[in-house]
C-alpha cells in the first residue's frame, strides 16, 4: 500500500513537471522576444535620429519642424531621408502600419523635439517613443501619459497592454539609449544631468500635436 502511494506521488510529480515545463519554455521565449523587439526599436530610434541630422545638414543646420511629429516625419519621407514609412510603427495601442507614403497620426509611434538647430546640445533627445511627457530640464525624468483607448481590433487580436520595461530614445549627438522604466512608469535620467539648454526653448511634438508642459 505504501509503495503504491509512493508510485502515485511520483506519477503526479511527473505530470506536474511536464505540465509546467512548456510554460517555462514559453516564458523564456517571451523574454527573448521582448529583448529583440527592444533592440529593434532602439536601432529604429537611432536611424530616425540620423535621418533628422542629415536633414539638418542639408537645411543650414535647422531640423525639420511642423505642428506634429507626423508632419516632421512626412518631410523626411518626402525628402527621401527615410524610405519606408513602416519604420515609424511600433506595436502600440491604436497604432497601425502605414500602407502609403502619406502619413496619418495613427501610423506614427514617435515624438520629436522641435526647434532644434546645429548649436543645440548633443545631449538633447530629438526622437523618442511616444507616450511620455518631457520636461527639457537637466536631470529630470519623464512621466507617462495616459494610453489611448484600445480599438475593438486590438482586443480581438489579443493586443493587450503589457508594462513597458524600457523606452528607446535617440539624442542629437547620434547616439541611442534604451532607458529603464520605473515601476510608476516614469523614466529617470531621460534628460542627462549635464544637459545645457543654451538659452533655447524646446517643445515636444507628438503624432497628434504639440504637447505643452
Amino acid at each position: 500500500m505504501k509503495e503504491g502511494l509512493i508510485g502515485i506521488g511520483l506519477l503526479a510529480a511527473l505530470i506536474a513537471f511536464l505540465w509546467i515545463l512548456p510554460g517555462k519554455r514559453s516564458s523564456s521565449q517571451a523574454v527573448e522576444q521582448i529583448s529583440a523587439v527592444d533592440a529593434t526599436t532602439s536601432n529604429t530610434a537611432l536611424s530616425l535620429g540620423i535621418a533628422l541630422n542629415h536633414y539638418a545638414m542639408d537645411h543650414n543646420g535647422r531640423f525639420p519642424e511642423g505642428k506634429t511629429s507626423t508632419e516632421v516625419f512626412q518631410k523626411l519621407l518626402d525628402g527621401n531621408y527615410i524610405s519606408d514609412p513602416s519604420v515609424l510603427y511600433v506595436d502600440l495601442p491604436g497604432k497601425v502600419k502605414a500602407t502609403t507614403k502619406t502619413l496619418q497620426p495613427e501610423n506614427v509611434c514617435w515624438d520629436v523635439t522641435c526647434c532644434v538647430d546645429r548649436n543645440s546640445s548633443d545631449l538633447l533627445p530629438i526622437v523618442f517613443l511616444t507616450g511620455y511627457q518631457v520636461n527639457y530640464i537637466a536631470g529630470t525624468k519623464v512621466i507617462p501619459r495616459p494610453e489611448p483607448p484600445h480599438s475593438w481590433s486590438d482586443w480581438w487580436n489579443g493586443k493587450t497592454p503589457s508594462p513597458r520595461i524600457v523606452a528607446a530614445v535617440a539624442y542629437k549627438g547620434n547616439f541611442k539609449a534604451l532607458l529603464k522604466v520605473d515601476a510608476d512608469g516614469s523614466i529617470p535620467n531621460f534628460i542627462p544631468a549635464n544637459f545645457e539648454p543654451r538659452h533655447r526653448v524646446y517643445r515636444q511634438l507628438t503624432p497628434d500635436g504639440l504637447l505643452t508642459p
